[in-house]
């Protein structure tokens, strides 16, 4: 990892990561333990565990005060369908 605004930063070694699920219909999301635990560095879903919803995962990382990089966001969305079957 670099900091593009100072190369020469020593990378990250703590900060917090943490997940959430969010549904469109404001239904609970399925299980997930990176959700329920801090600084879990996988997200791992049962794919039967999820309804037809709309589904927004965000991930945060937030390197601490000291730290010479800024926290971090990414965020995907998807939804589901029933195929009819």
């Amino acid at each position: 990892m670099v900091n593009n605004f100072n190369p020469a930063a020593p990378a990250p070694t703590e900060g917090s990561l943490t997940w959430t699920c969010s549904t469109a219909s404001l239904n609970p999301c399925p299980s997930a333990t990176a959700v329920e635990t801090p600084n879990t560095l996988v997200l791992t879903f049962t794919v039967n565990d999820f309804a037809v919803d709309e589904y927004n995962i965000q991930v945060m990382y937030d390197p601490g005060p000291t730290a010479n990089y800024p926290a971090a966001v990414g965020s995907l969305y998807f939804g589901t369908t029933n195929s009819g079957g």
